[in-house]
């Protein structure tokens, strides 16, 4: 597939519409902006199924607002920072699939305004991955050319946008966001994950690596992660393991899971947080994948 670049004016879906003749882009264009206005709500880990044209489906699944002569459905799916959003699509031919990110006052039901075009590809089978950079949804279209019978399905997913800071199968998070410290005094600004001494704390993702000593939390590293606009925080090391300035991509080892700072006494964790203008809960960057079990 080729993704449309340089805007939606450029996009597969735009310059099919202004191949077509008057009557044609007239019918094409009802169909796919009535589409675009009333999406149906879908929810992550589903599998919306679809069928243009009076299409027959295999799994005799219903298909999701889809008129026996309709040329276009629309979703609208709900998006969080700190998710990257899977949109698998496997069509029994191509057709044309729109990226819309939708204003986050618009309701769960419509999306009648508030629509800024993202992406868009004339594809059969592909997987596209969006990443939130704020909470809210997108709107996803998908549209057949005039005369051609389309019927497929969309898998919706999401997977974390960063990786496990603490290498190992064991990815527990433990004390949560938010909790109260010293009495009241202060929240906890992160999440803690316990795993036993000694094990590598690794980078989330790429960025550049500054390691240090603080009261709270003894020996740290911060990690800028300029891709997000975001600062890493991990904190409670036995030993640093990155200089002053070092690039560090996804997974790679940055220290050792310790107890330094105000975590003496406890058992050995990394305090992980995550900072943009305050402190974010780390807990959906992280949380396994919302995934469609196979039926």
């Amino acid at each position: 597939c080729a993704a449309a670049l340089g805007g939606e004016a450029s996009s597969p879906s735009a310059r099919y519409r202004r191949s077509l003749d008057a009557a044609g882009a007239a019918r094409w264009s009802a169909d796919a902006d009535t589409a675009l206005a009333r999406p149906t709500a879908a929810r992550i880990a589903s599998t919306r199924t679809f069928g243009f044209g009076g299409a027959t489906l295999t799994d005799s699944v219903r298909a999701d607002s889809v008129g026996a002569d309709s040329l276009a459905a629309a979703w609208r799916i709900p998006a969080t920072r700190g998710r990257v959003l899977t949109l698998t699509l496997r069509a029994d031919s191509a057709v044309f699939v729109d990226v819309y990110r939708a204003a986050a006052s618009t309701s769960d039901s419509s999306a009648t305004g508030g629509l800024d075009w993202m992406l868009g590809v004339e594809a059969r089978d592909t997987t596209l991955r969006i990443e939130a950079d704020v909470s809210g949804a997108v709107v996803v279209r998908i549209a057949s050319r005039i005369g051609r019978v389309r019927g497929g399905r969309l898998v919706v997913e999401d997977v974390p946008a960063l990786a496990f800071p603490v290498a190992g199968e064991d990815r527990r998070i433990g004390s949560p966001f938010g909790v109260g410290r010293d009495g009241g005094a202060r929240r906890h600004e992160g999440v803690d994950i316990f795993a036993p001494r000694g094990t590598p704390v690794v980078a989330a993702s790429d960025g550049i690596a500054s390691p240090g000593e603080n009261r709270l939390g003894g020996t740290v590293v911060w990690l800028r992660d300029a891709r997000r606009g975001l600062s890493h925080y991990y904190a409670h090391l036995d030993t640093a393991l990155v200089g002053p300035g070092a690039r560090v991509r996804a997974g790679d080892t940055l220290g050792l899971v310790g107890t330094s700072g105000n975590a003496r006494g406890t058992p050995p964790h990394l305090h992980f947080g995550l900072y943009d203008d305050g402190a974010l809960d780390p807990a959906p960057f992280l949380t396994l994948p919302r995934t469609v079990r196979e039926r």
